[in-house]
């Protein structure tokens, strides 16, 4: 059995394979096989002697390259805070809970009508020496 045929396509199995290779059997199949392969060998090194420039990739535009810039830097510290929840926490969460916090502090009324307090150095007094 040199294959399975279904459909017009031949499927070979992997034992057939391996028995072609070791009897160094080179059918049609093979012989287009390895011509394919010298054909995109052949085609990879045309590709690789192109001319290729980086300058006709540039972006241009200051603002373009800066929101370029702004995006990678948006996505590189999002998958910090993927990888480290805590750090978001001390480093958002915890700030703006503080400020509104103070922000509260600030609207309590008796730090603005509390009476005015003379302080005086004998309010304290000095420390005896022993």
């Amino acid at each position: 059995m040199l294959g399975i045929k279904s459909y017009g396509i031949s499927v070979t199995t992997l034992e057939e394979v391996f028995l072609r290779v070791g009897h160094g059997d080179d059918t049609d199949d093979n012989k287009k096989a390895k011509d394919e392969i010298k054909e995109n060998l052949n085609k990879i090194e045309q590709d690789k002697n192109d001319d290729y420039s980086i300058a006709d990739d540039h972006e241009t535009g200051m603002c373009n390259v800066f929101w370029i810039h702004m995006q990678a830097l948006f996505k590189k510290r999002f998958q910090l805070y993927k990888r480290n929840y805590k750090g978001l926490i001390v480093e958002v969460f915890i700030p703006v809970l503080l400020v509104l916090i103070g922000l509260g502090f600030s609207k309590v009324q008796f730090f603005f009508a509390s009476p005015d307090r003379n302080i005086t150095p004998f309010d304290y007094p000095l420390k005896q020496r022993i």
